[in-house]
């Protein structure tokens, strides 16, 4: 008993506020009346008159009669909450002084009508006459206190708090509007397991057809500095978009799914409402962040963030194409795609290290009726080792995954970002080897690669432990021919910052150059001797292959 007497109170307070703010707005253009009526020039004459609307809205006459006696009469419906006060001011145009008044944002939000009701327009912009620069200044204060009463007094026909009362509202008052020669059959939905997620359902009815728009789409995501106002043959919308103009917003025709837009329209009806909706937009949208950064899933740790990953990117869709994804769970991780069309399907498998990621260059992206994440590697250099099919292909500096929503899409990219700083700091904490273990070690991870048809074996000797002289062989073989390079050289000689890994193609080779270039490394190409060098390259297996070999060459070249 004691709750329902609480939301009556309520009820009653803001019933009896909205009654004082309203009698406060009529006092306040009550002293805007007393400053406003008949101007006249030497060939013009004004006749002006303000009253104000149950809704609080103010209705200003403007008769302007010539020297004819012609009299053509404008009236002005609006409200005083969406004028700048900032551009309120007299202005001289020879005998006539005007006050102007804009609306904030340029936004069309007057009601202008003219020849008796024939013509209705929507403007964003009055202007009032004044009898003398006095007259003028009082009319300036006058509108200028108006204002902010007005704006308190809209402000409290809403009196909404939190996401849930705003998409509530927004869900009970996005109906249908009823044009003369078009009906918009609106239906807002959200999915209360989303924070910010909304489906707009819009059915649009001419005499000859009627065609059904379903737009998905996330709040947080759209941009609240694009609202646009807009009124096409008396009907009124809004018009958002979203941030970065990114195609966000999932769009069903008559129930097929079309390609990602970023934009969508809301159907309002009336002035007064289409105002309401646009507060509430501009207020629902940081709510929504908010409210979906606070369900935001577990995913602070590398398995739990996969395990996320993996659960919405498993089975992804469209008309024409379907893929199976899967990361396996591991920093130096594998992902795999089996992509399936008309056509058939292929099975690519992604090989990099999370550590290598970009984590401040991911994207949202779309094709056509897919949404995806496009993840690149660091200064785009190309890590990603790719095998379709069985067959190695050139290394790459970027991959993407398929996602079915936004709001999957928006948690991913943060599980991928906690990922990446988890494994980096793996990454950055690794030992350095002693040089006589690493270059122990270095005859370990220098060994034979096989890429598809092509063939290296290798083999890294020590020839001298005591005066770091070592042995390189490398023997080149495919279908038609072979090669075999030999390098002597010593590690003193080698500068360590010249060592480094990079890919070319399908390969991925560790390159060292000698200290100031010096042609010093004694080289042989199948048994003969060939001129000194001052660099060599190693292939390496993989990625991970190539940076352990850089980082135990380093150690044993360090001074």
């Amino acid at each position: 008993m004691s709750f329902k007497f609480r939301c009556v109170s309520t009820v009653l307070f803001i019933s009896a506020s909205l009654v004082v703010n309203a009698q406060t707005v009529k006092k306040a253009i009550d002293k805007i009346s007393e400053n406003l009526g008949t101007v006249q020039t030497s060939k013009t004459q004004y006749d002006q008159e303000i009253e104000v609307l149950e809704n609080g809205y103010a209705l200003i006459s403007i008769s302007e009669i010539d020297s004819k006696g012609k009299t053509e009469t404008t009236e002005y419906e609006f409200s005083f909450s969406d004028i700048d006060p900032n551009t309120v001011r007299s202005i001289t145009k020879k005998d006539l002084i005007q006050v102007q008044l804009l609306v904030r944002g340029k936004q069309k939000m007057i009601k202008k009508i003219e020849d008796s009701g024939e013509k209705v327009n929507f403007d964003n912009e009055i202007y009032l006459f004044a009898s003398d620069i006095d007259n003028a200044r009082n009319l300036v204060e006058a509108i200028k206190k108006t204002i902010p009463l007005s704006e308190k007094m809209e402000l409290g026909k809403l009196s909404l708090s939190g996401y849930k009362q705003h998409i509530n509202w927004l869900m009970k008052n996005i109906v249908e509007v009823d044009n003369a020669d078009e009906k918009y059959i609106q239906n807002l939905t959200n999915d209360s397991k989303n924070s910010g997620y909304a489906s707009l359902e819009v059915i649009e009815q001419t005499k000859s057809k009627a065609v059904t728009t379903r737009y998905e789409f996330n709040f947080s995501l759209l941009n609240p500095n694009s609202l646009d106002l807009d009124i096409k043959n008396k009907a009124f919308s809004i018009e958002v978009s979203t941030r970065r103009n990114a195609k966000f917003i999932k769009v069903y025709k008559d129930g097929i799914q079309q390609s990602y837009d970023k934009s969508l329209e809301l159907y309002t009806g009336s002035m007064e409402k289409t105002k309401q909706v646009y507060k509430v937009l501009q207020d629902i949208i940081p709510l929504a962040e908010d409210a979906f950064a606070k369900s935001m899933p577990n995913i602070t740790t590398r398995s739990k963030a996969i395990d996320y990953i993996n659960g919405q990117v498993e089975e992804v869709s469209s008309e024409s194409t379907g893929f199976i994804q899967n990361f396996s769970d591991d920093c130096v991780t594998q992902f795999q795609v089996e992509k399936t069309t008309s056509k058939g399907s292929e099975v690519t498998i992604l090989t990099f290290n999370f550590a290598d990621l970009n984590a401040g260059a991911i994207e949202f992206g779309t094709q056509k009726e897919l949404l995806f994440i496009e993840i690149p590697v660091n200064q785009k250099a190309k890590l990603i080792n790719v095998v379709k099919d069985g067959e190695q292909e050139n290394y790459t500096d970027e991959f993407k995954i398929y996602i079915n929503s936004v709001e999957a899409a928006i948690i991913s990219i943060k599980a991928i970002e906690n990922i990446i700083s988890s494994c980096k700091s793996s990454l950055e904490n690794a030992k350095i080897s002693s040089k006589s273990t690493a270059l122990k070690q270095l005859t370990a991870a220098i060994k034979p690669i096989s890429i598809n048809r092509d063939n290296y074996e290798q083999a890294f000797e020590i020839v001298s432990q005591k005066d770091g002289l070592v042995k390189f062989t490398k023997i080149f073989s495919d279908e038609k021919k072979s090669r075999e390079q030999i390098y002597e050289f010593g590690f003193e000689d080698i500068n360590p910052r010249s060592v480094k890994m990079e890919t070319k193609g399908k390969n991925v080779q560790v390159e060292l150059k000698t200290k100031y270039l010096e042609k010093i490394i004694k080289a042989y190409e199948d048994g003969e001797i060939k001129s000194y060098e001052n660099e060599l390259v190693i292939e390496a297996e993989s990625v991970e292959n190539a940076r352990k070999i850089v980082m135990l060459l380093k150690s044993v070249a360090a001074e």
